[in-house]
């Protein structure tokens, strides 16, 4: 009868791991990731599995139509999710959707330690709009430390960001602005480049 019971508890212990596991595989598809981005307080998208999702949702920022229902939402939202993922092909896909997302597409880039991606966030810094200037500087003042031995690229990237960064800031008119792009010089330089090395 004890061992019975065992059986019967580790079953129903079992229960909510197998159901996670399962529910980790599911295949995503537009429709249904489409449908969860209308939903900004309830979206959960760890039931799918990452390659499937990661399609779906470069699919509906590249093709979603304009005249679709809660568009903007829903597009601005698979940024977004796509950004968090951290998959290399989000770096692209944020490049080019910069001009319509700006505040969505620089920050994400700047969580990304990719030449391409510090090369598509400087000319922000240059922008009209303060608070777009201010999202520039906020991303190359969080890009996490890259492979800088073997990324000359990124190195040279970087590097470009350095002067255009210390350009602006001898420009720049909005304090909130500087000190972003006084944080972005600091963080490139210590975090980068340390003293001694």
């Amino acid at each position: 009868m004890r061992q019975i019971s065992l059986l019967i508890l580790t079953a129903i212990l079992l229960i909510p791991v197998a159901a996670t596991v399962a529910l980790a595989a599911v295949p995503a598809d537009v429709d249904t990731v489409r449908l969860i981005l209308t939903a900004p307080d309830n979206q959960d998208f760890s039931m799918f599995e990452e390659s499937s999702l990661v399609e779906a949702l470069i699919e509906i920022i590249e093709n979603d139509p304009e005249t679709a229902a809660y568009h903007e939402q829903v597009v601005s939202g698979a940024l977004k999710v796509l950004g968090g993922l951290h998959v290399p092909e989000a770096v692209d896909v944020l490049i080019g959707k910069l001009e319509e997302y700006p505040t969505i597409c620089l920050y994400w880039l700047g969580t990304y330690a990719s030449a391409d991606g510090v090369a598509a966030i400087v000319p922000y810094l240059d922008s009209e709009d303060a608070s777009v200037r201010y999202e520039a500087a906020a991303a190359l003042a969080s890009l996490p430390e890259g492979d800088l031995e073997n990324d000359e690229e990124l190195v040279e990237q970087i590097w470009i960001a350095v002067e255009s960064l210390y350009e602006r800031t001898q420009v720049e008119e909005d304090e909130a602005v500087k000190e972003a792009m006084q944080a972005a010089l600091r963080h490139i330089m210590v975090d980068f480049f340390p003293a001694g090395e």
